[in-house]
């Protein structure tokens, strides 16, 4: 099913989630599909609530709002509750000792086809490559904050042991513990890109450049163009408002002031027209000169 089948901005995100691959290739990967049966019959639900996209926006509206980890979080929880292949026993489930939250695991489910209780850590990341070699630690966050190898640790260490803990063991029993890991790695224009440590071979890989390199690419006379905000990051962008989009200069002055606001990447969709709407046909991090390394990290 393509993307833009969906109406339903939600749904359309829901469904990049779960049929686009991890970027990493790791054992401990949870796979949401257990089969092509499984994933045309998720493509089913998910164009049945598309014909009531009016109550999923009313759900997602309902919520307090959240930073784009713990929206993409609900996303997942969304699905698995009308998918009949899982049951969804806890979510967010904190252990506290001594009145001290000591960690919160995210989801806890009943695979039904498997007959196995899973514990998922669920993920949302994205990162630029900043080494010279696949080390995890070379790929930094858009904000200078997150290195993949800090995340990676944090995820191994301490969040999925935490099914091992006996406030968990005695209310669920044993709990197979996954990552459930999206988002996207992007790398240097014009460079052949050195791929990390465990690399999934199936993921696309994107790229990052400054201004100008992005002049050698486009002109005032080729497209649209559209600054993706969170969580607009999530899947591929569509939208039949064109006024949301702009032209190459436009775009120019945009980035420009926004880096004198904002020391920080800022991610932006090259759309194609269609009868009535626009699609993203490609997507890149614009760099401000010198990142990662000029001005302070917290700008």
């Amino acid at each position: 099913m393509a993307p833009e089948a969906l109406q339903n901005v939600h749904l359309r995100r829901i469904w990049w989630a779960l049929s686009t691959p991890s970027f990493l290739d790791l054992p401990d990967s949870a796979h949401y599909f257990h089969d092509d049966q499984h994933r045309a019959l998720i493509a089913e639900l998910l164009a049945k609530q598309d014909q009531e996209g009016a109550k999923v926006n009313a759900h997602f509206e309902a919520q307090v709002p959240q930073v784009m980890g713990r929206y993409f979080e609900q996303l997942i929880l969304y699905v698995l509750e009308l998918d009949p292949h899982y049951e969804v026993l806890a979510a967010n489930v904190q252990i506290i000792e001594a009145k001290i939250t000591r960690g919160e695991l995210d989801l806890i489910l009943y695979d039904k086809q498997k007959d196995q209780k899973r514990h998922w850590e669920v993920a949302l990341k994205y990162y630029l490559q900043v080494g010279e070699d696949g080390n995890h630690h070379n790929f930094l966050g858009p904000s200078r904050r997150d290195f993949l190898g800090r995340k990676m640790e944090k995820l191994r260490k301490l969040q999925l042991p935490l099914s091992d803990h006996p406030q968990i063991k005695a209310a669920y029993g044993d709990l197979k513990s996954e990552l459930f890991l999206k988002g996207e790695l992007y790398y240097p224009w014009a460079k052949n890109p050195i791929l990390p440590d465990q690399a999934q071979a199936e993921a696309t890989p994107y790229y990052f450049l400054s201004l100008n390199q992005l002049k050698e690419l486009y002109s005032e006379s080729q497209g649209r163009f559209c600054i993706l905000k969170k969580p607009d990051w999530i899947g591929s962008y569509f939208t039949k408002n064109s006024s949301e989009c702009l032209s190459f200069s436009e775009l120019e002055e945009e980035l420009e002031t926004e880096f004198q606001r904002i020391y920080r990447p800022q991610l932006i969709a090259k759309m194609m027209e269609n009868p009535n709407s626009l699609k993203e046909e490609k997507r890149y991090f614009i760099i401000p000169e010198g990142w990662p390394n000029s001005k302070t990290a917290n700008n």
